[in-house]
């Protein structure tokens, strides 16, 4: 069974980051290092991404204030598609196994066909893609916990998925039913002239019962909220605002700076060892 610990970095993995099969791929421009810190519930976090030449995150590390939490790696294919993703919670702790490790398998150009994630040696996600109609994904996911002792498996949850995607590649839906109790998880998305997240609305069937609210773990979220950014002149964003309810609030500020080449630490393209460097100077 998965200790809660882990079960929890897990939770928060996703809440931050999300699945590839089931989240948009973020633009950022090539050969940058992008700083972000974070507000609200991420008050004292902060990370930094470096991306290589054609603008893709090769690497990531996320921070409590100076201290290295996480570091996230992720390689590519020659169409740019990604083939792994590493990541590693409290790297400061070599000694606990919770680190987060994707691969993915493509069938046409850019289509995942399977997303398997292992969390230590315990979780076992998988995502299978059933059937395509149109601009609708039909994605298949099932969870499994090793039990030690003794060591089988079991199938502990199974949900289908429903996706529907823009002409630019952008989630504009996706719905989940959880095939135990057919309860079904609704969301529509909207983004702004910029290509940018500007609101997601969330609806439940059965509904939540008066009374019960949903937990998000990390910031402020709601199951309707809106988004709103500052740009710079060359269209990057410099600050990132959530509306919920009415109040506006400033969750993230972000930092750009180029280089000639990636820092030596990192290797090539996404090879990287999961060391930090020996300083890390706050943003």
């Amino acid at each position: 069974m998965i200790r809660p610990s882990l079960l929890l970095l897990f939770l928060l993995y996703l809440s931050h980051v999300g699945t590839q099969v089931l989240s948009n791929r973020d633009s950022l421009p090539p050969t940058t290092i992008v700083t972000t810190r974070f507000y609200g519930g991420h008050r004292g976090f902060w990370c930094r991404q470096f991306t290589d030449d054609r603008g893709r995150t090769v690497r990531e590390e996320s921070y409590r204030r100076t201290e290295l939490r996480g570091v996230t790696l992720t390689t590519y294919n020659q169409r740019g598609d990604v083939t792994h993703l590493v990541q590693s919670f409290d790297i400061n702790n070599p000694g606990i196994d919770t680190t987060l490790r994707t691969v993915y398998r493509y069938g046409p150009p850019g289509q995942i066909l399977r997303q398997t994630d292992r969390l230590g040696y315990d979780f076992l996600r998988m995502y299978r893609l059933t059937a395509m109609r149109g601009d609708t994904l039909l994605y298949t996911e099932h969870h499994h916990h090793d039990r030690s002792p003794p060591h089988t498996t079991d199938t502990a949850l199974v949900i289908l998925h429903r996706l529907v995607r823009d002409a630019g590649g952008r989630l504009t839906y996706h719905s989940t039913t959880t095939a135990s109790d057919g309860s079904t998880v609704r969301i529509t998305f909207q983004y702004n002239g910029h290509g940018d997240l500007a609101r997601r609305k969330i609806a439940r069937e059965p509904a939540l019962r008066e009374g019960i609210e949903t937990l998000y773990v990390g910031g402020p979220a709601a199951d309707d909220q809106a988004w709103s950014y500052r740009y710079d002149r060359h269209g990057r964003i410099r600050r990132k605002y959530t509306t919920i309810t009415g109040v506006k609030l400033l969750t993230a500020r972000y930092r750009y700076r180029t280089y000639r080449t990636l820092p030596t630490q990192y290797g090539e393209t996404g090879q990287h060892s999961l060391h930090p460097s020996e300083s890390t100077p706050l943003p």
